[in-house]
Protein backbone atom coordinates (compact mmCIF):
# COMPACT_ATOMS: atom_id res chain seq x y z
CA UNK A 1 0.00 0.00 0.00
CA UNK A 2 1.44 3.72 -1.03
CA UNK A 3 1.40 6.53 1.39
CA UNK A 4 0.51 4.44 4.60
CA UNK A 5 0.14 7.09 7.23
CA UNK A 6 -1.93 9.14 4.70
CA UNK A 7 -4.28 6.79 4.18
CA UNK A 8 -4.33 5.64 7.78
CA UNK A 9 -5.10 9.71 9.35
CA UNK A 10 -7.73 10.03 5.57
CA UNK A 11 -9.39 6.55 7.74
CA UNK A 12 -9.47 8.19 11.01
CA UNK A 13 -11.03 11.55 9.79
CA UNK A 14 -13.27 9.97 7.70
CA UNK A 15 -16.31 9.94 10.09
CA UNK A 16 -16.74 6.00 9.76
CA UNK A 17 -18.70 3.91 12.53
CA UNK A 18 -17.58 1.01 14.39
CA UNK A 19 -18.88 -1.73 12.37
CA UNK A 20 -17.29 0.30 8.87
CA UNK A 21 -14.03 0.07 10.73
CA UNK A 22 -14.22 -3.26 11.64
CA UNK A 23 -15.11 -4.02 8.15
CA UNK A 24 -12.15 -1.88 7.02
CA UNK A 25 -9.67 -3.55 9.36
CA UNK A 26 -10.60 -6.77 7.94
CA UNK A 27 -10.51 -6.03 4.53
CA UNK A 28 -6.83 -4.60 5.15
CA UNK A 29 -5.68 -8.20 6.85
CA UNK A 30 -5.98 -9.81 3.00
CA UNK A 31 -4.58 -6.60 1.08
CA UNK A 32 -1.57 -7.66 -1.05
CA UNK A 33 -0.17 -4.69 -3.17
CA UNK A 34 -3.17 -2.55 -2.76
CA UNK A 35 -5.58 -5.50 -3.83
CA UNK A 36 -8.35 -7.10 -1.87
CA UNK A 37 -9.74 -10.32 -2.42
CA UNK A 38 -12.42 -12.14 -0.09
CA UNK A 39 -15.85 -12.70 0.19
CA UNK A 40 -18.78 -10.75 1.67
CA UNK A 41 -19.83 -14.00 3.00
CA UNK A 42 -16.44 -14.65 4.88
CA UNK A 43 -16.48 -10.94 5.60
CA UNK A 44 -19.71 -11.63 7.76
CA UNK A 45 -18.81 -14.81 9.44
CA UNK A 46 -15.62 -13.58 10.77
CA UNK A 47 -17.17 -10.45 12.02
CA UNK A 48 -20.17 -11.75 13.30
CA UNK A 49 -22.30 -9.41 11.22
CA UNK A 50 -25.41 -10.03 9.13
CA UNK A 51 -24.00 -9.31 4.91
CA UNK A 52 -26.44 -6.51 4.39
CA UNK A 53 -24.66 -4.86 7.40
CA UNK A 54 -21.25 -5.40 5.85
CA UNK A 55 -22.67 -4.63 2.36
CA UNK A 56 -23.64 -0.99 4.07
CA UNK A 57 -20.34 -0.85 5.15
CA UNK A 58 -18.12 -1.28 2.36
CA UNK A 59 -20.57 1.11 0.57
CA UNK A 60 -19.81 3.74 3.46
CA UNK A 61 -16.02 2.89 2.52
CA UNK A 62 -15.90 3.31 -1.21
CA UNK A 63 -18.19 6.95 -0.17
CA UNK A 64 -15.41 7.86 2.27
CA UNK A 65 -12.88 6.87 -0.93
CA UNK A 66 -10.72 4.35 1.38
CA UNK A 67 -11.48 1.23 -1.59
CA UNK A 68 -12.44 0.84 -4.85
CA UNK A 69 -14.72 -2.18 -5.67
CA UNK A 70 -13.89 -3.41 -9.08
CA UNK A 71 -15.27 -7.04 -10.58
CA UNK A 72 -13.47 -10.11 -11.06
CA UNK A 73 -11.43 -10.92 -14.36
CA UNK A 74 -13.56 -13.81 -15.09
CA UNK A 75 -17.25 -14.33 -14.99
CA UNK A 76 -17.03 -16.20 -11.88
CA UNK A 77 -14.58 -14.47 -9.99
CA UNK A 78 -14.84 -12.81 -6.90
CA UNK A 79 -14.57 -8.59 -6.83
CA UNK A 80 -11.62 -7.43 -6.37
CA UNK A 81 -11.31 -4.23 -3.60
CA UNK A 82 -8.20 -1.93 -4.38
CA UNK A 83 -6.94 0.63 -1.73
CA UNK A 84 -7.84 3.71 -2.90
CA UNK A 85 -4.27 6.13 -3.08
CA UNK A 86 -5.01 9.08 -0.21
CA UNK A 87 -6.20 12.66 -0.84
CA UNK A 88 -3.37 14.77 0.23
CA UNK A 89 -2.97 15.42 3.89
CA UNK A 90 -3.78 19.25 3.46
CA UNK A 91 -7.52 18.05 2.19
CA UNK A 92 -8.10 15.74 5.02
CA UNK A 93 -8.72 19.08 7.69
CA UNK A 94 -7.11 19.67 10.98
CA UNK A 95 -9.50 18.31 13.74
CA UNK A 96 -9.70 14.96 14.35
CA UNK A 97 -12.37 13.40 16.01
CA UNK A 98 -10.91 12.36 19.54
CA UNK A 99 -13.69 9.21 19.26
CA UNK A 100 -12.50 8.13 16.15
CA UNK A 101 -9.08 8.15 16.62
CA UNK A 102 -9.65 5.97 19.72
CA UNK A 103 -11.69 3.67 18.07
CA UNK A 104 -9.07 2.78 15.16
CA UNK A 105 -6.08 2.59 17.67
CA UNK A 106 -8.23 -0.19 19.79
CA UNK A 107 -9.17 -1.81 16.63
CA UNK A 108 -5.56 -2.02 15.28
CA UNK A 109 -4.57 -2.95 18.69
CA UNK A 110 -6.59 -5.74 18.45
CA UNK A 111 -5.94 -7.05 15.47
CA UNK A 112 -2.28 -6.62 16.50
CA UNK A 113 -2.62 -8.93 19.53
CA UNK A 114 -4.43 -11.78 17.72
CA UNK A 115 -0.96 -12.00 15.79
CA UNK A 116 1.21 -11.54 18.22
CA UNK A 117 -0.77 -14.22 20.26
CA UNK A 118 -0.65 -16.56 16.78
CA UNK A 119 3.21 -15.95 16.23
CA UNK A 120 3.83 -16.74 20.04
CA UNK A 121 1.91 -20.25 19.82
CA UNK A 122 3.33 -21.81 16.55
CA UNK A 123 6.44 -20.44 17.51
CA UNK A 124 5.99 -22.90 20.64
CA UNK A 125 4.78 -25.53 18.78
CA UNK A 126 7.58 -25.06 16.16
CA UNK A 127 10.10 -25.05 18.74
CA UNK A 128 8.89 -28.53 21.00
CA UNK A 129 8.02 -30.19 17.80
CA UNK A 130 11.78 -29.45 16.69
CA UNK A 131 13.36 -30.40 19.79
CA UNK A 132 11.40 -33.76 20.42
CA UNK A 133 10.79 -35.08 16.06
CA UNK A 134 13.31 -37.61 16.02
CA UNK A 135 11.39 -39.51 18.94
CA UNK A 136 8.18 -38.99 17.43
CA UNK A 137 7.29 -42.58 16.82
CA UNK A 138 3.67 -44.04 15.55
CA UNK A 139 0.63 -43.02 14.46
CA UNK A 140 0.05 -39.63 14.27
CA UNK A 141 3.69 -39.13 13.38
CA UNK A 142 3.43 -37.03 10.37
CA UNK A 143 0.34 -34.90 11.98
CA UNK A 144 2.89 -33.73 14.21
CA UNK A 145 5.53 -32.97 12.49
CA UNK A 146 3.11 -31.32 9.38
CA UNK A 147 1.74 -28.84 12.47
CA UNK A 148 5.21 -27.97 12.69
CA UNK A 149 5.26 -26.85 9.34
CA UNK A 150 2.28 -25.04 9.55
CA UNK A 151 3.63 -23.44 12.73
CA UNK A 152 6.84 -21.99 11.13
CA UNK A 153 4.51 -21.06 8.12
CA UNK A 154 2.44 -18.80 10.66
CA UNK A 155 5.54 -17.45 12.35
CA UNK A 156 6.96 -16.49 9.31
CA UNK A 157 3.89 -14.44 7.78
CA UNK A 158 3.35 -13.05 11.62
CA UNK A 159 6.97 -11.61 11.90
CA UNK A 160 6.34 -9.52 8.54
CA UNK A 161 2.79 -8.50 9.79
CA UNK A 162 3.71 -7.30 13.46
CA UNK A 163 6.98 -4.87 11.65
CA UNK A 164 7.17 -2.85 8.87
CA UNK A 165 9.03 -3.95 5.57
CA UNK A 166 9.73 -0.93 3.81
CA UNK A 167 11.11 1.99 5.19
CA UNK A 168 8.62 4.10 3.52
CA UNK A 169 5.50 2.93 5.48
CA UNK A 170 4.20 0.46 7.67
CA UNK A 171 1.12 -1.42 7.89
CA UNK A 172 -1.89 -0.39 9.73
CA UNK A 173 -1.41 -3.43 12.23
CA UNK A 174 2.30 -3.49 12.44
CA UNK A 175 4.41 -1.46 15.42
CA UNK A 176 4.70 1.55 13.12
CA UNK A 177 1.09 1.60 11.61
CA UNK A 178 -0.10 1.55 15.55
CA UNK A 179 2.20 4.18 16.63
CA UNK A 180 0.87 6.43 13.66
CA UNK A 181 -2.46 5.75 14.95
CA UNK A 182 -1.36 7.05 18.54
CA UNK A 183 0.16 9.95 17.36
CA UNK A 184 -3.67 10.82 17.35
CA UNK A 185 -5.01 9.93 20.60
CA UNK A 186 -4.36 11.25 24.16
CA UNK A 187 -1.52 9.50 26.46
CA UNK A 188 -3.47 8.36 29.38
CA UNK A 189 -0.90 6.88 31.35
CA UNK A 190 2.22 9.14 31.53
CA UNK A 191 4.20 6.19 33.04
CA UNK A 192 3.78 3.71 30.45
CA UNK A 193 5.96 5.44 27.33
CA UNK A 194 8.60 5.59 30.35
CA UNK A 195 8.62 1.52 31.48
CA UNK A 196 8.85 0.89 27.51
CA UNK A 197 11.58 2.91 26.90
CA UNK A 198 13.35 2.25 30.04
CA UNK A 199 13.37 -1.36 29.18
CA UNK A 200 15.14 -0.95 26.44
CA UNK A 201 17.85 0.98 27.67
CA UNK A 202 16.67 5.03 26.85
CA UNK A 203 16.34 7.20 30.19
CA UNK A 204 12.87 8.76 29.82
CA UNK A 205 12.46 12.42 28.59
CA UNK A 206 9.28 14.86 28.19
CA UNK A 207 8.86 13.90 24.62
CA UNK A 208 7.63 10.33 24.52
CA UNK A 209 7.00 9.91 20.83
CA UNK A 210 11.22 10.98 20.64
CA UNK A 211 11.74 8.25 23.55
CA UNK A 212 9.71 5.41 21.74
CA UNK A 213 11.76 6.14 18.73
CA UNK A 214 14.50 6.09 20.15
CA UNK A 215 13.93 2.38 21.45
CA UNK A 216 12.90 1.58 17.56
CA UNK A 217 15.75 2.36 16.48
CA UNK A 218 18.10 0.54 18.44
CA UNK A 219 15.87 -2.73 18.24
CA UNK A 220 16.21 -1.70 14.58
CA UNK A 221 19.30 -4.22 14.03
CA UNK A 222 17.50 -6.92 15.65
CA UNK A 223 14.21 -6.52 13.83
CA UNK A 224 16.04 -6.41 10.38
CA UNK A 225 18.25 -9.36 11.12
CA UNK A 226 15.21 -11.60 11.54
CA UNK A 227 12.98 -9.65 9.12
CA UNK A 228 15.94 -10.07 6.29
CA UNK A 229 15.49 -14.18 6.78
CA UNK A 230 11.63 -13.92 6.71
CA UNK A 231 11.07 -12.01 4.11
CA UNK A 232 13.08 -14.32 2.36
CA UNK A 233 11.36 -17.51 3.63
CA UNK A 234 7.63 -16.04 2.52
CA UNK A 235 8.79 -14.07 -0.76
CA UNK A 236 9.71 -17.65 -1.68
CA UNK A 237 6.72 -19.26 -0.24
CA UNK A 238 8.70 -21.27 2.01
CA UNK A 239 6.85 -23.73 4.41
CA UNK A 240 9.64 -25.09 6.45
CA UNK A 241 13.58 -25.33 6.44
CA UNK A 242 15.31 -27.04 3.45
CA UNK A 243 18.29 -28.16 5.75
CA UNK A 244 18.87 -30.98 3.15
CA UNK A 245 19.34 -28.75 0.25
CA UNK A 246 23.03 -28.23 -1.03
CA UNK A 247 21.65 -24.16 -0.90
CA UNK A 248 20.41 -24.54 2.61
CA UNK A 249 22.01 -21.63 4.20
CA UNK A 250 20.45 -18.94 2.02
CA UNK A 251 16.84 -20.44 3.42
CA UNK A 252 17.50 -21.13 7.12
CA UNK A 253 15.54 -18.68 9.40
CA UNK A 254 16.19 -17.05 12.03
CA UNK A 255 17.15 -18.59 15.38
CA UNK A 256 14.54 -19.55 18.17
CA UNK A 257 16.53 -17.26 20.21
CA UNK A 258 15.94 -14.21 17.94
CA UNK A 259 12.65 -14.88 17.49
CA UNK A 260 11.85 -14.64 20.85
CA UNK A 261 13.19 -11.67 21.40
CA UNK A 262 11.68 -9.90 18.37
CA UNK A 263 7.95 -11.36 19.98
CA UNK A 264 8.88 -10.22 23.44
CA UNK A 265 9.88 -6.28 22.05
CA UNK A 266 6.63 -7.16 19.61
CA UNK A 267 4.97 -7.88 23.54
CA UNK A 268 6.11 -5.36 25.33
CA UNK A 269 5.10 -2.23 22.95
CA UNK A 270 1.41 -4.09 22.91
CA UNK A 271 1.16 -3.63 26.76
CA UNK A 272 2.35 0.10 26.20
CA UNK A 273 -0.03 1.03 23.96
CA UNK A 274 -2.58 -0.91 25.94
CA UNK A 275 -1.66 0.75 29.37
CA UNK A 276 -0.97 4.14 27.93
CA UNK A 277 -3.56 5.20 25.72
CA UNK A 278 -6.39 2.41 25.60
CA UNK A 279 -7.03 3.05 29.72
CA UNK A 280 -6.11 -0.93 30.24
CA UNK A 281 -5.25 -1.93 33.65
CA UNK A 282 -2.51 -4.27 32.12
CA UNK A 283 -1.45 -5.43 29.08
CA UNK A 284 -2.60 -9.45 29.02
CA UNK A 285 0.09 -12.16 28.90
CA UNK A 286 1.16 -13.90 26.62
CA UNK A 287 0.33 -17.73 27.86
CA UNK A 288 2.34 -20.85 26.95
CA UNK A 289 -1.19 -22.96 27.32
CA UNK A 290 -0.87 -24.45 23.23
CA UNK A 291 3.00 -25.22 23.89
CA UNK A 292 2.18 -26.46 27.17
CA UNK A 293 -1.11 -29.07 25.76
CA UNK A 294 1.43 -29.87 23.37
CA UNK A 295 4.15 -31.06 25.35
CA UNK A 296 1.68 -32.95 27.16
CA UNK A 297 0.40 -34.62 24.39
CA UNK A 298 3.63 -35.71 23.46
CA UNK A 299 4.84 -37.06 26.77
CA UNK A 300 1.41 -39.38 27.21
CA UNK A 301 -0.17 -39.91 23.60
CA UNK A 302 3.47 -40.29 22.06
CA UNK A 303 5.12 -41.83 25.68
CA UNK A 304 7.89 -39.79 25.02
CA UNK A 305 9.11 -39.49 28.88
CA UNK A 306 11.93 -37.56 28.39
CA UNK A 307 10.36 -35.29 26.30
CA UNK A 308 12.06 -31.46 26.28
CA UNK A 309 10.01 -28.47 26.64
CA UNK A 310 12.71 -25.89 25.83
CA UNK A 311 16.47 -25.61 25.30
CA UNK A 312 19.01 -26.30 27.96
CA UNK A 313 18.51 -23.05 29.51
CA UNK A 314 14.86 -22.64 30.20
CA UNK A 315 13.45 -19.15 29.59
CA UNK A 316 10.92 -18.16 31.34
CA UNK A 317 7.34 -17.73 29.75
CA UNK A 318 7.22 -14.00 27.46
CA UNK A 319 4.58 -12.87 29.11
CA UNK A 320 6.20 -13.25 32.73
CA UNK A 321 9.41 -11.84 31.81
Amino acid sequence: MERRHEFFRQAVVADLTGEQYRVLLRLLSNEVDGEIVVKQNELADDLDMTESNVSRSIKALIEAGLVTKYPGKFPDSLPVFRIEKPKKASHLGLALDAEAAWNALYDAHVLFAKELYTVHASLGIFRIIGLNTKKLKGPGTEYVRFSSILSQRAVVLGIESLFERRNDGAGLCSVRGILALAQNVELKNLEAPKRFVRKYGIDPSSDWRSDVENVLEKQRPLIASCAKHTSKARNRRMAHLAQDAADAESFVLPSIDTLERVVQFAYDFYVFIATGFLQSANGAELHDKVAKSLFTMLKERFEIHDARYDFEEEAAPLGSR
